[in-house]
C-alpha cells in the first residue's frame, strides 16, 4: 500500500466499483473531467496490451452511465416525455410524409 495515497484529496479508500464509477463520472478537476482521464488511461492500457480488469470495469460502468444519461436527456420536456414510446406526428410532419409518399407513386 502506498501510504501517501490515503492522504490524497478525494481518496475514497476501499469502495465498491459502482461507487468509484459514480464518483469518477461526476468528478472534475483543474485538468478537466475525471472520466476523460479514465478513458485515456483505459485506452492506453489496451493499446499497450496491459490488462487491468479493475480499470476496464470502471470505464465500462462509467460509459454505461453516460449512455443512460444521454438517453434520458433526449426526451426531457413534458410533451416529449408524455409521448415517449408512441409515435406522434403533427400536421406539418404529416404533410411532409404525405408529399414524400405521393412522389413515390
Amino acid at each position: 500500500r502506498c501510504p501517501q495515497r490515503s492522504k490524497a484529496a478525494g481518496h475514497t479508500g476501499e469502495s465498491p466499483i459502482t461507487t468509484i464509477a459514480s464518483i469518477i463520472a461526476s468528478a472534475r478537476g483543474p485538468s478537466g473531467r475525471n472520466v476523460d482521464y479514465l478513458y485515456r488511461l483505459d485506452g492506453w492500457l489496451l493499446q499497450h496490451g496491459i490488462r487491468d480488469d479493475h480499470v476496464r470495469s470502471i470505464a465500462k460502468l462509467v460509459h454505461e452511465r453516460e449512455e443512460a444519461e444521454e438517453e434520458s436527456r433526449v426526451c426531457e420536456d413534458e410533451p416529449c416525455a408524455a409521448a415517449q414510446g408512441r409515435v406522434v406526428v403533427d400536421d406539418g410532419a404529416a404533410e411532409v410524409v404525405s408529399n414524400c409518399g405521393r412522389s413515390l407513386l
